[in-house]
């Protein structure tokens, strides 16, 4: 009972002892013998059990706390502390007595550090722990593991690498192994050894493309681009197409290394995941523009359709307009958003290549448009200020050259790439000598181009210098020869072939030159080729083959080879033809042959016009000058005097009329003319009493423009029932070469609708006309006008619109240029006026005086028809021409009509034109009244 009581007594004193001062308190000092005096086993577990029984783990840890350190190598007591520490919510506790049991070999304590040093995310006694365990064989490939990733996180990935490299870490799996010693050596600026690595690693199994990539990117930092490229190219057999990375190194280490198809390879691959870069697109375009066209299109219109930016769209027109895609082109740019046509219409370039696909697509005005937004948008780049002057070359936009060569051959010494396309202007103006000079400029700098040689030649030889002419046509040839021999690309040796058989057409023009235009005819052309055959077609006398060529070739070209369509009218004096192409091509002609084209189609001012104006700028052209010396003296205009006798509905009448045209200057012109008219009744009944008189008179100023005329009328007229003023303006434009436009405002102009009107009234009337050119045969002419009918004294009597079409397709230029036509329209008529006094006495008295007896009735009509000669009505001819035309036409008013008309035109004493012409026709204006006219006019030229 003693002890057990003197137990009791010292358990209590313990338990006080622990209640004060318990372990996470700083312990009342005690040297080690007094600690492990006081210790007492029994004791110690008796209260640590009592604690425990309570519920109480804070001093239960007290108490092991205090044996522990009583007892530091009590592997039991350190258990208990470790346990208790768990219990009692303090893990870090624990793992510091678990830790010190595992490193006496405890696998329990073991495996309990690794628990807790795993949810503390602590790192040092892991480390310890797991290092322990390697080293003495017994972790695992997990363990293994996680020994990396704790070294890693404590920033010790020498400590790994060292483990690495002796072989005692990863021993299980080299593969990893050396995958990772290839990563921490990159990882500590080991570059080589991590290469190394990765290349024994390939040994045991092969890269994929993330670990190539990386081997590649080691071997590139230490400046071995082979062994990167082999890298890749190894990697790439089995990359997935998807290893975005890696195709993007590959590509840009392929272009690095010039291994361009490979890099191509890439590129194409990124571009179809959607992985590609702007790079790739460029590439592509840089690699495929010269060599296949098509392809680079494609891949230009993929990179404008990803990017958007302006680049793509250079590069669009320049491989779409060699590919033959200008339609494709002019449909891209019809259907482009507002935002891209936004960006595009900022930039300059891109008008530019806009022009040329509107050229290309047939497009002129279009295309002429773009090129000057081009040149107003950057009016100081040289380059495009040059392409501008070109395209108005190509399309001879003679009117629009002439200002800017005058204004811009001062800025030549400040952008020098405007010399030539102005010298080409010059030429076009036929300011040769001028030109000339430009051309002497520029020809030390192209002694090595055979091209320009042949065309430097042509231009001594058109300012009169042959013998110069011919030296540099050798000269050219000779070089042309050497390039030859030297080899050439397909594309540059066919068109030094076309500059061969260029120069050979002047300097050997016989069977070799034959045998060259063959293999051009039998090969791949362009325009140039075409008017090369053309050209020598036409010098070697072969005017069939000439006049074939031209139209198989030309027909529906943008610009056609004007030039050579007036030679082969000259050859078969074609007047009609010349007429035409000086009417509307003048300016874009050779100005030798245009001038005698207007000699022999009777257009005597228009040839002495153009003759002087091209000898004051080639004085020294003798041809031109024999020319002037044949026109000079002329005085162009001309006195008329005509008869005319008509039957209109009944109504008879007579006009005759006198006209006198005198021009003023080289533009402006003068015609005054008289006009009597007398009237009588051929039927009974179809108005009441007529007018005695009918005088008129006028005096008309017209303009001639560059592309048309403005004609002012004015003047006045004597009805017979009120006098009154009358006034015109008329006016032709041509905005280009397949389209006319017309438009004319009438006050008080003469009405022919019906009878009544003919002779008691008037109307106001404008008009619109459209004239146009579908191809070398076809053509038509839409009219739009509106008219409000008055009698004499402005008495309002009805008003009306029409709308007429005319489609013509002509067989024959030349005499007899015969033709048929299709023709329809539709008139609405409203008569609500009312009839004044006066008129109501041309009103038949079994009729009561109402507007409609004025004003016809609305009608619609549909024809065809067949004509001959009739544009030598109006055009001086120097041999009699007969001219004839006949139509059917439908009426909804009248039904069934018809009307023809015959005459013959030529001259009397020989500057002069008399015309005799006879009419008939039912169904006009919807009367099925029988209207019949017989005309004579003369004309005297002088």
């Amino acid at each position: 009972m003693k002890s057990a009581a003197v137990k009791m007594i010292a358990a209590g004193l313990l338990l006080a002892q622990a209640t004060g001062v318990h372990a996470l308190t700083e312990p009342t000092p005690h040297s080690i013998p007094e600690i492990r005096a006081i210790f007492e086993q029994e004791l110690f577990e008796l209260a640590h059990t009592v604690f425990l029984a309570n519920g109480n783990l804070k001093e239960a840890l007290a108490v092991t706390q205090r044996a522990v350190k009583a007892r530091p190598n009590d592997p039991v007591w350190r258990k208990k502390a470790a346990q208790t520490a768990e219990w009692a919510g303090r893990p870090d506790l624990a793992l510091e007595q678990w830790f010190c049991l595992a490193r006496q070999g405890s696998h329990e304590a073991r495996q309990s550090v690794l628990r807790l040093s795993r949810g503390l995310q602590e790192f040092p006694l892991r480390k310890q722990l797991l290092e322990q365990a390697i080293r003495e064989g017994n972790a695992d490939p997990a363990l293994q593991r996680e020994y990396l990733a704790v070294a890693e996180g404590m920033g010790l990935p020498q400590d790994v690498y060292a483990l690495l490299v002796s072989g005692d870490l990863g021993s299980f799996d080299p593969v990893w192994r050396l995958t990772e010693q290839a990563r921490l050596a990159e990882q500590l600026g080991r570059p080589v050894d991590a290469a190394q690595a990765w290349e024994k690693r390939a040994e045991l199994k092969p890269l994929d493309a993330d670990e190539s990539l990386k081997l590649a990117t080691l071997w590139y930092g230490q400046s071995d681009t082979v062994r990167a490229w082999q890298v890749l190219k190894q990697g790439a057999a089995t990359a997935p197409s998807g290893a975005a990375m890696f195709w993007r190194t590959y590509a840009d280490l392929a272009w690095a290394v010039q291994e361009t198809a490979s890099s191509a390879r890439a590129s194409e691959q990124l571009i179809a995941t959607g992985q590609a870069l702007a790079v790739d697109y460029q590439r592509l375009l840089e690699l495929y523009s010269g060599s296949e066209p098509r392809r680079a299109y494609g891949y230009a219109l993929a990179g404008w359709q990803r990017f958007h930016t302006p680049l793509y769209w250079y590069a669009m027109a320049d491989t779409g307009l060699r590919s033959g895609q200008a339609k494709a082109l002019a449909l891209f740019l019809k259907n482009l958003g507002a935002e891209e046509r936004a960006l595009l219409a900022r930039d300059a370039r891109s008008w530019m290549a806009m022009a040329q696909v509107y050229r290309q697509a047939g497009n002129p005005v279009a295309s002429l448009t773009a090129a000057r937004v081009a040149a107003r948008l950057a009016a100081g780049d040289a380059d495009l200020l040059a392409a501008y002057l070109w395209m108005l070359v190509d399309l001879k936009q003679v009117a629009e050259l002439r200002p800017l060569v005058r204004e811009w051959e001062a800025r030549i010494d400040a952008l020098p790439a405007l010399r030539e396309p102005l010298a080409a202007a010059m030429l076009l103006l036929g300011d040769t000598p001028r030109a000339l000079r430009h051309y002497q400029i520029l020809a030390p700098q192209r002694q090595a181009d055979p091209a320009w040689l042949a065309s430097f030649a042509d231009v001594l030889e058109q300012a009169g210098r042959q013998e110069a002419a011919w030296t540099v046509r050798r000269q050219a040839y000779r070089l042309l020869h050497q390039q030859l021999r030297n080899g050439q690309p397909l594309a540059d040796a066919r068109f030094l072939h076309l500059t061969r058989a260029q120069l050979l057409l002047h300097l050997a023009p016989g069977d070799a030159l034959s045998a060259r235009i063959r293999q051009i005819a039998e090969g791949e052309r362009d325009d140039a080729g075409n008017e090369l055959i053309l050209s020598w077609a036409m010098t070697s006398g072969q005017t069939d083959l000439a006049r074939l060529w031209y139209w198989k070739k030309f027909v529906r070209a943008v610009a056609r080879p004007e030039w050579a369509r007036l030679g082969l009218a000259l050859e078969e004096n074609d007047r009609a033809a010349m007429a035409e192409l000086l009417d509307r091509k003048l300016e874009q002609l050779p100005y030798r042959d245009a001038i005698e084209a207007a000699q022999r189609s009777g257009f005597i001012p228009l040839a002495q016009e153009h003759a002087w104006q091209r000898l004051q700028l080639n004085r020294e052209d003798a041809l031109v000058d024999t020319q002037v010396r044949q026109l000079f003296g002329r005085r162009p205009g001309y006195l008329a005097t005509g008869l005319k006798l008509q039957d209109q509905s009944g109504v008879g009448w007579a006009e005759s009329r006198l006209a006198l045209a005198q021009p003023v200057s080289n533009r402006y012109s003068l015609k005054a003319e008289l006009t009597e008219r007398q009237f009588s009744l051929l039927k009974s009944n179809v108005l009441g009493a007529l007018p005695d008189h009918d005088l008129s008179g006028s005096l008309t100023l017209t303009r001639q423009h560059e592309r048309g005329q403005l004609a002012l009328t004015l003047g006045g007229r004597d009805g017979g029932l009120d006098s009154f003023v009358t006034a015109s303006l008329a006016g032709s434009w041509q905005p280009w070469r397949d389209l006319q436009l017309g438009a004319g405002l009438e006050l008080n102009g003469r009405a022919s609708e019906t009878a009544a009107l003919s002779v008691g009234g008037i109307r106001d009337r404008v008009r619109l006309t459209v004239f146009g050119t579908l191809s070398a045969a076809d053509s038509f002419s839409l009219e739009l006008a509106a008219a409000r009918f008055h009698d004499q004294g402005r008495h309002y009597l009805g008003q009306g619109q029409s709308v007429d079409l005319d489609v013509r397709h002509q067989f024959a230029r030349a005499w007899p240029d015969y033709g048929v036509r299709l023709f329809g329209g539709y008139t609405a008529y409203a008569a609500d006026g009312t009839v004044s006094s006066r008129s109501a006495t041309l009103v038949p008295v079994t009729v009561s005086p109402a507007a409609a007896f004025f004003i016809p009735a609305s009608f619609g009509h549909l024809g065809a028809g067949l004509f001959l000669g009739q544009s030598w009505k109006d055009n001086y001819s120097r041999d009699w021409k007969p001219f004839a035309e006949a139509d059917f036409d439908w009426n909804s008013n009248s039904g069934a009509g018809f009307s023809y008309g015959a005459g013959l035109v030529g001259p009397v004493f020989g500057l002069d034109q008399l015309m005799l012409e006879v009419t008939q026709g039912s169904g006009q204006f919807g009367s099925a009244d029988l209207t019949t006219t017989i005309g004579v006019i003369y004309r005297y030229f002088y």
